[in-house]
């Protein structure tokens, strides 16, 4: 009889996860994920991670992508159906954690609160590093802190691994969590973790090549003029944006913490500190996307289960019911990401396949046309974004050279118009900022003008996409 009541708490969890896959694949301009497609479709055909193809993230989404394609082929809708079913794992982990800390039906509220809150729900329907890195991680978390077993820690070490195999920063937030129990618990099983973590971020490093870490680094780490009043007041910009746009970001702390207070026996220090930890790492890279905050949402879920174990009574489920109400009311899911609907990324990619010889080389702004369309991309196909460009590692010199080494016979360019896409609790927009937007675009441009030829022009809902063809031969 328990088990089957128990088993009513995961009713919920189900229903509003199903409600992430409606329309799973409208939208099709979320250039990352479409770099990460490419490379993991690169890595099936015999292409080398790191060598013949590049990439500034760690390889384990590539290499899970590789399975998925070599199983599934293309199908857009069985990626993104793997980084939903990421999001469950954590959504019943969660509730599972908070079930033992609190109790069934707070775990259940905070459980709802993860997957809705709006970072959460766009980064579900993506396959992104992102998703992946919060999965492990919270998974990892769940273990760390549900006993200090040997078993459940050498399970967290291999999860925090696996983190840190999928982004960097997870490196940062693991040894951090580590080094707080470290210092909480004075036990040196502890260290398990810690060893685990360093080898996994190291091996990591090792499997790029230097030019590689170079720029992964350059992209997350900009030290350049971080004392200097254009670099603070863009910082103060984003925290003043941050609050504007994401307001239980910091209103949930603000009347939880007074409240609970900052003792031994809660997490409210934890939380506290990996929320500065955070923001001083979003300063230190000059990457001001209300995303990157995407692991503050764990701390702000410890804040909850607090504030509901200090409350007596009733008043326990009154707070747990307001916040979510309040979460909804303040930062819903982004509902109309379930409505978009272009169509044009699928056009170009059948418009591709039509003209390709399958021998052809594409080099285009987003790596959902070499994906769709199955044609060859560059070692820069999977490499090429707004952080590689912005960096200046990638521009017009490097590009060129590129062109002419690897026998490019199609280039496909986002050149003018933007597309505005409810994109978590922001309203991004995607503009010419890969190829056209590098440094020196005049000279590229130049290039393209002598020796390629516009065969066609597509338009989509804001966006408009040249393609050009080789008209000269190569030296």
């Amino acid at each position: 009889m328990r088990d089957k009541k128990e088993s009513l708490y995961y009713l919920p969890i189900l229903i509003v996860w199903s409600i992430a896959h409606i329309n799973l694949t409208g939208f099709m301009y979320e250039d990352d994920e479409g770099a990460y497609l490419y490379i993991s479709s690169a890595i099936v055909r015999g292409e080398r991670l790191y060598s013949d193809v590049l990439a500034a993230k760690p390889p384990l989404l590539f290499y899970i992508g590789a399975l998925i394609y070599k199983i599934f082929g293309n199908d857009l809708f069985t990626f993104r159906f793997f980084s939903s079913s990421l999001g469950l794992v954590a959504s019943i982990l969660i509730f599972e954690f908070f079930k033992a800390r609190n109790d069934r039906f707070s775990g259940l509220i905070l459980s709802l609160i993860f997957t809705l809150d709006p970072i959460v729900f766009t980064q579900m329907r993506f396959f992104r590093t992102d998703i992946l890195m919060l999965t492990t991680f919270v998974s990892g978390a769940y273990f760390i802190f549900r006993s200090r077993d040997l078993k459940d820690i050498v399970i967290s070490t291999l999860l925090f691994s696996l983190s840190v195999f999928s982004r960097d920063d997870a490196f940062v937030y693991s040894i951090f969590l580590v080094l707080y129990l470290l210092f909480k618990y004075k036990e040196r099983r502890y260290l398990l973790v810690m060893i685990g973590v360093i080898l996994s971020f190291v091996v990591s490093l090792m499997l790029r090549g230097e030019q590689q870490v170079i720029g992964s680094f350059s992209q997350q780490i900009d030290l350049s003029k971080v004392n200097t009043g254009e670099r603070i007041e863009r910082y103060k910009d984003f925290l003043l944006y941050l609050i504007k746009t994401y307001p239980v970001w910091l209103l949930f702390p603000l009347i939880i913490i007074p409240v609970i207070k900052f003792r031994r026996e809660n997490m409210s220090l934890i939380s506290f500190l990996l929320v500065v930890l955070n923001l001083a790492m979003i300063f230190f890279s000059n990457s001001t996307f209300i995303r990157y905050t995407m692991i503050t949402i764990f701390a702000r879920l410890l804040l909850l289960s607090d504030l509901m174990n200090v409350l007596k009574g009733k008043m326990r489920y009154v707070a747990a019911v307001g916040a979510i109400i309040l979460q909804i009311l303040l930062n819903p899911p982004p509902i109309g990401e379930l409505f978009f609907n272009d169509k044009t990324v699928l056009k170009i990619a059948n418009h591709l396949k039509s003209i390709s010889n399958g021998r052809d080389v594409l080099l285009s702004d987003y790596g959902y046309f070499n994906f769709l369309s199955g044609m060859k991309g560059t070692s820069i196909s999977g490499y090429i974004s707004g952080g590689s460009v912005n960096s200046g590692e990638i521009d017009a010199e490097r590009l060129i050279r590129i062109i002419q080494k690897e026998g490019v016979d199609y280039l496909l360019i986002h050149t003018d118009g933007r597309l505005y896409y409810p994109y978590g609790c922001e309203i991004y927009y995607y503009e010419p900022h890969h190829i056209k937007g590098m440094r020196n675009w005049g000279v590229f441009k130049e290039y393209i003008e002598k020796n390629f030829s516009l065969i066609s022009t597509f338009y989509g809902i804001g966006p408009v996409f040249k393609l050009y063809k080789r008209i000269t031969s190569y030296p």
